[in-house]
C-alpha cells in the first residue's frame, strides 16, 4: 500500500489498517498523538478485544474531528460488548456524515442479530447498492472468521501516505530525484529517442533463405518476397527460358510460400498481437503491440489474486478498463496486419 523506507510507527499503522496484525500496533503506537497513530491504535485495540480502551480512544478522536469512520469502528466496539442499540445509534451518526456500503452492511448485520429482518434485509439491500463487489468480499470474511461479524474501516490510503511523507525518512531523500509524474514522460522520450537511432545507425543483416549468402539493406534498396537476394530473385523469374510446366511450377511455389508466410502471420496475430510481426522479422513492432497486451494482461490477474486487506476499496473496474484496452489493441494490431499485407508486406 506504501512503499516507502518504513519507521516503526508507519510498519505498524500499516499492519494493522491492512488487517495484518495487532500486537506489533499495541507495543508501537501505545504513546501516538499523532492522529493517524491513535485511530490505529484505537482499531488495534478493538480487534484484540479491549472495547473500553478503544472506545475511550474513538471518542477522543470525535472531538477533533467527526468522521463517519470513526463512528463506524465506535459502532462495531459496542457490538462486541454486546450492546447493540448503543452501536445501531453510532452507526446512523455515520450515515448522516456520509452513507457508505460498509456501515450499510453492519446495520444489517445487527437488525438481523437482533432478528429484525425486515430492517436488515433493507439495509443488505441499500449496502449493495453502493458496493455490490465490496458486499461480496464482507459475506466471504464473515463466513470465514466468525469473529469479523462486522466490518472495521480503515484509514484511506491517501492519508496513510500523507502521515509517511510527514513522519519518515522520504523526506530526506535526495531532492534532485524527479517526481513520480516526470517518469512516463521520461520513458517516452527514451522510447522515441530510441526509435530516431535504430533508423539512422541500425544496420539490418539479412540471410537468403535460397543461397544462404548474406547482404544487408543498404545494399539491396528492396527487400523481395520470400527473403531472398536480388540474384536468386532474378533467377526465380527469369521464365522465358523455362518449359511451361517448370514455370508455372516455380510460380505456384512462390505464390504457395508467400501464401503461407502470410496465413502464418495472420494466425499468429489473432492468437497473440504482435507474434505475427515478430515472426515477419518486424520485432520491435511486435514487441510494441506485446507489451500492452501482457501488461494489461498481468494487471488483470494481481487484481483478481492479490489482496490488500480490508480497508474498503475495490479495483473491479480496473478489470474492465484492462479488458477493454486488451481488446482496442487485439483490434488494432489486426487492423495494421490486415492493411499491411493488403499493401504487400512479405
Amino acid at each position: 500500500m506504501v512503499n516507502l523506507p518504513l519507521s516503526p510507527k508507519l510498519k505498524a499503522i500499516v499492519e494493522v489498517n491492512e488487517a495484518k496484525g495487532n500486537a506489533y500496533a499495541l507495543s508501537t503506537l501505545k504513546s501516538g498523538r499523532d492522529y493517524v497513530e491513535r485511530f490505529s491504535y484505537a482499531l488495534a485495540l478493538k480487534r484484540e478485544g479491549m472495547y473500553d480502551e478503544a472506545i475511550d480512544v474513538y471518542k477522543d478522536l470525535l472531538k477533533e474531528k467527526e468522521d463517519f469512520i470513526i463512528y463506524n469502528n465506535l459502532a462495531n466496539c459496542y457490538v462486541g460488548m454486546n450492546d447493540l442499540r448503543k452501536a445501531l445509534e453510532f452507526y446512523q451518526s455515520a450515515i448522516n456524515i456520509q452513507p457508505n456500503a460498509t456501515t450499510f452492511y453492519n446495520m444489517s448485520q445487527v437488525y438481523r442479530e437482533m432478528l429484525d429482518f425486515e430492517k436488515a434485509d433493507n439495509y443488505f439491500s441499500l449496502s449493495s447498492k453502493k458496493d455490490f463487489n465490496k458486499i461480496i468480499r464482507y459475506r466471504s470474511i464473515s463466513n470465514n472468521n466468525p469473529n469479523r461479524f462486522v466490518i472495521d474501516i480503515g484509514l484511506p490510503t491517501q492519508t496513510i501516505f500523507k502521515y509517511a511523507v510527514l513522519n519518515t525518512s522520504y523526506r530526506n531523500l535526495d531532492t534532485s530525484v524527479l517526481p513520480l509524474y516526470y517518469y512516463p514522460i521520461a520513458a517516452i522520450i527514451i522510447l522515441a529517442l530510441y526509435l530516431y537511432l535504430m533508423q539512422r545507425l541500425k544496420v539490418n543483416a539479412y540471410s537468403c533463405k535460397r543461397c544462404g549468402s548474406v547482404f544487408c539493406k543498404k545494399c539491396e534498396k528492396r527487400l523481395f518476397w520470400g527473403d531472398m537476394c536480388l540474384q536468386c530473385y532474378r533467377s526465380l523469374i527469369k521464365l522465358d527460358e523455362l518449359e511451361p510446366k517448370e514455370r508455372i511450377s516455380r510460380l505456384l511455389k512462390i505464390y504457395e510460400y508467400r501464401s503461407k508466410k502470410r496465413n502464418i502471420i495472420k494466425i499468429l496475430n489473432m492468437l497473440v498481437p504482435g507474434t505475427g510481426h515478430v515472426y515477419a522479422g518486424s520485432i520491435l513492432q511486435g514487441l510494441l503491440f506485446l507489451w500492452p497486451l501482457f501488461f494489461f494482461t498481468t494487471l488483470i490477474i494481481l487484481n483478481c489474486f492479490c489482496s490488500f486487506g480490508i480497508n474498503g476499496y475495490t479495483h473491479y473496474w480496473l478489470n474492465i478498463i484492462c479488458l477493454l484496452l486488451i481488446a482496442f489493441t487485439y483490434i488494432i494490431t489486426n487492423l495494421i496486419t490486415k492493411r499491411r499485407l493488403t499493401r504487400g508486406w512479405v
